[in-house]
């Protein structure tokens, strides 16, 4: 099953993108992998905010996410590590699950460390792509704007979902919002690659 984690906040400005085309490059189902050694960190770091976390329902459900990224695992870790307790503890539920609605000290974290991920130049070359498209089948969302949405958002995604989004996109103009929603609800979450609303030619 897909497993759904709450959007970070910061990353559907203009109403345009939230996405991410960062390449986690791991297998999701190895023990060893980034996001299996990440999800450890962060639920060791839960367990000693609050001891009543279950650590190890904690470390399977971080790690069934399919939606995240890498380097969302490892931000989200290293603020579980260096906020204080109080400030985050009440914002999950015992298993590191987001529950905090409106302004969340964990998600500000996570954010700010996202930020500071600089995309790489092939990232940089398929958000160019992903913006000409989007300004092809939809003159009024500009390309540059979109491109740009999109590199600020690079870091958030895991590398199956954004492969998966963008094969909706080469669709034909028409069927790009469907095919996003529907990939989101396989999922299970409230990210898409293109969040905006493609006006009807």
């Amino acid at each position: 099953m897909r497993d759904f984690r709450l959007l970070v906040p910061g990353f559907s400005a203009a109403g345009l993108l939230v996405t991410t085309l960062v390449m986690a490059g791991c297998d999701r189902g190895d023990g060893g992998s980034v996001q299996a050694t990440q999800c450890a960190r962060y639920c060791a770091a839960l367990e000693k905010c609050d001891d009543g976390t279950d650590l190890a329902d904690c470390e399977d459900h971080c790690k069934a996410d399919e939606v995240h990224s890498d380097a969302y695992f490892r931000a989200q870790a290293q603020c579980g590590e260096e906020l204080s307790c109080n400030l985050w503890v009440t914002e999950v539920d015992n298993q590191g699950a987001p529950i905090c609605k409106g302004e969340c000290k964990l998600n500000d974290c996570v954010d700010d460390a996202l930020a500071k991920v600089e995309p790489s130049d092939e990232q940089e070359q398929v958000c160019s792509s992903i913006g000409s498209k989007l300004n092809a089948c939809d003159p009024a969302l500009e390309s540059r704007s979109t491109a740009r949405g999109c590199a600020r958002a690079t870091s958030l995604l895991s590398a199956s979902y954004v492969e998966e989004s963008k094969l909706c996109l080469e669709r034909d103009c028409g069927e790009i919002n469907s095919c996003l929603d529907e990939l989101a609800d396989e999922y299970g979450t409230e990210l898409r690659l293109f969040s905006g609303t493609l006006a009807p030619r």
